[in-house]
């Protein structure tokens, strides 16, 4: 009885494992027939659509489509939009990356700071001008900072 069971484990854990085992075929991107076809069906349906249907629809926000005034698209431009479609991760795109600001060193700091100040004091009225520099001096004493403008 043992043997038995222990054979029937074994049997199913090979079926389990074969399964996991294989790979998924990949999809693969209608052509521009499949596309035409697939939207001649679709307008057949909304042809069959009752009045009824149509208002309920409507009265849920739902839009009808137009399927006249599609755009003509090429086989290629459909593999690619169903590849980036399937992306988790998009492509890398070194323009957006060179965009981003570098980090301040602790060298720089000390100049970033005092620019930054230069640049604020320009734009500020004699009052805010004054309050900031009391809150200058009061952070000069407390962290004894000398780096502030």
């Amino acid at each position: 009885m043992l043997k038995m069971m222990l054979s029937i484990v074994l049997i199913l854990i090979c079926t389990l494992q074969q399964g996991f085992a294989q790979a998924k075929p990949k999809e693969k991107p209608p052509t521009q027939k499949e596309m035409e076809e697939m939207m001649r069906e679709a307008q057949k349906m909304m042809d069959d659509l009752s009045d009824e249907d149509k208002k309920m629809m409507d009265s849920l926000g739902i839009k009808m489509p137009n399927f006249k005034n599609i755009p003509k698209v090429s086989d290629k431009q459909l593999a690619e939009a169903l590849e980036k479609e399937g992306r988790i991760v998009p492509e890398k795109d070194n323009a957006r990356i060179a965009r981003i600001p570098k980090a301040i060193g602790a060298g720089q700091m000390a100049g970033y700071i005092q620019s930054t100040n230069n640049k604020t004091f320009v734009v500020l009225d004699s009052k805010q001008k004054a309050n900031a520099s009391r809150f200058i001096d009061i952070l000069k004493k407390k962290f004894l900072v000398t780096t502030f403008g």
